[in-house]
């Protein structure tokens, strides 16, 4: 965390824009965290207000965009052909939707994810 911290404050409104954009399509990135942050950089005077929040907005709409692009493009196809390289099938997806499964977030963010994205499950 502290290694993005840093960057931030070296490369300014590009770090913000580009990891904001990675956040949102999916890199375990802490998006939140990432703006408190850059409230403390505009606070401190090394950012400017307006400049950060539209870094923070083109970053966070190019991330939606993505991820609305990749689950359009791939959807439900490449949960059938890679969904097995990281244990995730269509019957777990079936147990997700049901709520019968262990694991709520890890399926709430997928079954989620996947109806943002414009896809949804084959049945």
């Amino acid at each position: 965390m502290e290694g993005i911290f840093a960057w931030v404050a070296e490369h300014g409104y590009g770090a913000l824009y580009l990891l904001l954009a990675l956040g949102v399509v999916g890199l375990p990135i802490p998006d939140e965290t990432l703006l408190v942050f850059t409230g403390y950089l505009i606070g401190r005077g090394t950012l400017n207000p307006v400049g950060a929040f539209a870094a923070a907005v083109a970053g966070a709409w190019t991330g939606i965009s993505g991820s609305y692009l990749l689950g359009r493009t791939l959807g439900v196809g490449a949960v059938h052909r890679y969904g097995k390289y990281v244990h995730f099938t269509e019957a777990r997806w079936r147990e997700c939707i049901a709520g019968s499964t262990g694991s709520a977030t890890g399926c709430y963010l997928w079954v989620t994810t996947s109806r943002v994205c414009g896809t949804s499950p084959p049945w």
